[in-house]
């Protein structure tokens, strides 16, 4: 039996990286790689025991080499801004005058119009392009575009 646990580190190794399809972060693939690592090892090396020592030392070895540069070349890190934090940065027109101590002003910004102060506290007459500074759940702070 232990001349054949080679066949059994390696199936283990390829049923991992099968796996891996329906996970994400390349986890259950490197330990699938460390299982073909210690596979092709003990064919040579028939005791259990230092088996998994070279698996241990796989696993830890590929985690710190192996996985950074898959992460690094594999995963798309880049996020989209979507929804309001799409709208930072972006130009629209006061519809209501913007006058933080009434309280009042609105801000166009296509179809949409959205609460709106100033972030100075000054007065922004209605008609003006304001860039949009950031927002707090339907609040815009605005600038006015220089």
């Amino acid at each position: 039996m232990e001349n054949y646990l080679w066949a059994f580190w390696i199936l283990a190794g390829i049923v991992l990286l099968i796996f891996e399809i329906f996970t994400p972060g390349f986890v259950v693939s490197l330990i699938g790689v460390a299982c073909i690592i210690t596979g092709v090892f003990s064919i040579f090396v028939h005791n259990f025991l230092i088996q998994l020592i070279v698996f241990s030392l796989s696993i830890l070895l590929v985690m710190i080499f192996a996985r950074p540069v898959l992460m690094k070349y594999f995963v798309n890190t880049s996020t989209k801004k979507s929804n309001v934090d799409a709208l930072i940065g972006k130009e629209c027109m006061v519809d209501t005058e913007i006058d933080n101590a009434r309280n009042t002003g609105y801000i166009k910004m296509g179809a949409d119009y959205w609460k709106a102060k100033s972030n100075d506290g000054s007065i922004i007459p209605k008609g003006s392009v304001v860039v949009i500074e950031k927002m707090e759940g339907i609040t815009a702070t605005v600038s006015v575009k220089n």
